[in-house]
């Protein structure tokens, strides 16, 4: 490392700067970028350049030193940093996942042009996620409203990983799911994807491969068999059962990969296979879409004409109601003039649209009995075929109950990202109270004012607004409500202002559900700052992806309460809430009493933001190992340098 060494006497360390440890960091490692790379991690400066004449604190250069020695043990650079960037989102990486790789961007922005030329509502799944950068940076890229995103993979592993780089992405974050489980699997039952992107494992089982690849990266995202094809095979051959017609499957291969898939998903049946290359110019990127029979202006002959039953291959998947129901052609309905309507609304028809169609109502009801189309409620039916999702339940709800219908409570939290179980029934709430709609297995609320609903689109579902949400859900299942603040917190849906507004607003009006609501809000903050439940989230979710030692939430140290101890350490963490913490001059001298008296005492104390714990993770982790190898190891033996 720098010319004077960490055990010399402070004088001598003090006089080394951050000049001279960059040049004496790419002398050791031979590697210019990655020695600047290291030095700024270290040094926690976004530009060396910026400090590069102060010294260099012992404390800190002995973090580059254990930096630098992983590195020059053969560590891949992302791994010792901790995190890399991929497009325009930074994730944490080690281990337990791959580092994302420029090849791996192209397969993304591929995505990425292909989800935006599908009209929404669009579902995105990320196969195979890993540190979710491909998903994520779907995420980043793509508007939220009407896109949902499922990031799956088969390592729990990887999905903490994956969850604890979701929770960086603030307000992008709100409509990107997680799953565990192997490839399709992993999706809820009546999951329908528009467009599935994988990076799977291509590599031959005896492939030669760099020995740092072997050595460090995982091996179950890097081999797949005899060949490497084992699981392209699998995702091609499944993929016909989840995406829909018209959807798109996008997977990263190997550079001589591009003629065997090919012909893979030509023997399949898909349309428009393509082989694209990397910024290299090799083959990385197959794609292709899955056969749509009935897609408007198209040539192809529909596979359907030929009356015979549904044999599972992608070519005649159960597309429509002669697959679904075999037998002789009916006349029916013309499906086709309804098919932009069925598009816009999830897979559904109605007799209105029919009629607009020029459809009239005794072919609709013949449709309607003969099986063209499932009737769900009196003048709305599903074209057979269509998934038969959650939303599709809602929107057939909303559109049964007429103009001015709108979806509330339990549906609308659904539509809003807030978790909720599968067999909620559809809830509509009809704002004009003289309608008397009573639709089997929906509940319909009539309030008694029409105050603050106003209506917003969600996956193209009319839909009560937040923070109306919010109180008609405390009405009817209270316990739900405080999971549901925080999810509109967290995700950024609205502040702790507007929720207090909108308690005293309904609380004016008498609604039922204002005590469960307000009790909430209490409970997630504190003076309008986010409260210890969720401080003690986000930090055990920090520990568990960064693989921190264990800490102690409220510990009590010399007769103060700190926010977080790290057991056997005589190191203390305190969260300051938010990046505006300090400009309040008598809570900042408390805080220097108190720090103080801690370290009186030997404690060292930690500071950073609430904002730094949730959406830069990586420093907090970071400066968080940086005083673990200054001051203190969880064994309880103290590690001073100097």
């Amino acid at each position: 490392m720098p010319d004077a060494p960490l055990d010399a006497p402070p004088a001598a360390r003090d006089a080394v700067s951050w000049r001279d440890v960059l040049a004496a960091t790419k002398r050791m490692i031979g590697d210019d970028s990655a020695a600047r790379w290291l030095c700024e991690e270290a040094s926690g400066a976004d530009d060396l350049a910026a400090v590069s004449n102060e010294p260099a604190p012992p404390r800190l250069l002995a973090r580059l030193d254990a930096m630098v020695r992983r590195h020059l043990a053969g560590e891949p650079l992302a791994y010792v940093l901790g995190h890399w960037s991929f497009r325009h989102i930074e994730v944490a990486v080690d281990r337990r996942v791959l580092i994302p790789r420029p090849e791996t961007e192209v397969v993304a922005g591929t995505a990425i042009e292909l989800a935006r030329t599908l009209p929404r509502p669009i579902t995105v799944v990320d196969l195979g996620t890993g540190s979710g950068a491909i998903g994520l940076a779907m995420a980043d890229e793509m508007p939220t409203e009407g896109v949902t995103i499922w990031l799956t993979d088969a390592s729990e592993e990887a999905i903490e990983l994956a969850r604890s780089n979701l929770a960086g992405m603030g307000r992008k974050a709100v409509n990107v799911r997680v799953a565990t489980g192997s490839w399709f699997d992993a999706l809820p039952v009546r999951t329908s994807v528009d467009v599935a992107v994988a990076n799977p494992p291509y590599i031959a089982d005896d492939d030669l491969v760099d020995d740092a690849v072997r050595r460090w990266e995982p091996h179950r995202a890097l081999f797949a068999g005899a060949d490497g094809l084992d699981d392209v095979r699998r995702l091609v051959t499944d993929a016909p059962r989840w995406v829909r017609p018209g959807g798109w499957l996008v997977l990263e291969i190997g550079a001589d990969q591009g003629g065997a898939v090919d012909g893979l998903m030509r023997a399949r049946g898909y349309d428009r296979v393509e082989i694209r290359p990397d910024l290299a110019g090799r083959d990385r990127v197959a794609l292709a879409q899955l056969p749509n029979p009935h897609r408007l202006g198209g040539n192809r002959r529909n596979p359907c004409d030929s009356g015979r039953p549904d044999d599972g291959s992608p070519g005649h998947s159960a597309c429509c109601f002669r697959c679904s129901w075999p037998g002789a052609p009916r006349p029916g309905m013309k499906l086709a003039q309804l098919e932009q309507f069925a598009l816009s609304n999830h897979g559904l028809v109605t007799i209105g649209a029919a009629q607009r169609a020029g459809i009239s109502k005794a072919t609709w009801h013949r449709a309607t009995h003969d099986g063209t189309v499932q009737l769900i409620h009196p003048g709305v039916a599903r074209i057979i075929g269509s998934p038969a999702t959650t939303v599709q339940a809602i929107a057939a709800a909303v559109l049964a109950a007429g103009v001015g219908a709108l979806a509330s409570h339990r549906s609308a939290a659904f539509l809003w990202g807030i978790p909720r179980p599968q067999d909620d029934p559809p809830e509509i709430i009809l704002p004009v109270r003289s309608r008397q709609a009573t639709l089997a297995g929906v509940v319909v609320h009539r309030p008694r004012d029409r105050k603050d609903l106003s209506p917003v689109l969600r996956s193209s579902v009319r839909c009560c607004n937040i923070l109306r949400l919010l109180c008609d859900l405390g009405a009817v299942d209270a316990s739900a409500v405080r999971a549901a603040v925080g999810h509109v917190l967290f995700a950024g849906l609205a502040g702790p202002h507007a929720l207090r507004t909108a308690i005293n607003a309904h609380a004016r009006f008498g609604r039922h559900g204002v005590p469960a609501f307000r009790e909430a809000l209490d409970e997630w903050l504190i003076d309008g700052k986010p409260a210890d439940s969720l401080l003690e989230t986000a930090m055990n979710a920090l520990v568990l992806a960064y693989r921190l030692p264990p800490v102690e939430f409220h510990a009590m140290i010399g007769g103060h309460e700190v926010d977080f101890w790290i057991v056997g350490t005589p190191i203390v963490l305190e969260c300051d809430g938010f990046a505006t913490h300090g400009q309040d001059r008598a809570q900042f001298e408390r805080d220097r009493v108190r720090d103080a008296e801690l370290t009186a005492l030997g404690y060292i104390t930690i500071r950073f933001t609430y904002r730094k714990l949730t959406h830069d993770k990586s420093w907090v982790a970071d400066k968080i190992r940086a005083a673990l190898d200054r001051w203190g190891r969880p064994d309880g033996a103290a590690v001073w340098a100097g």
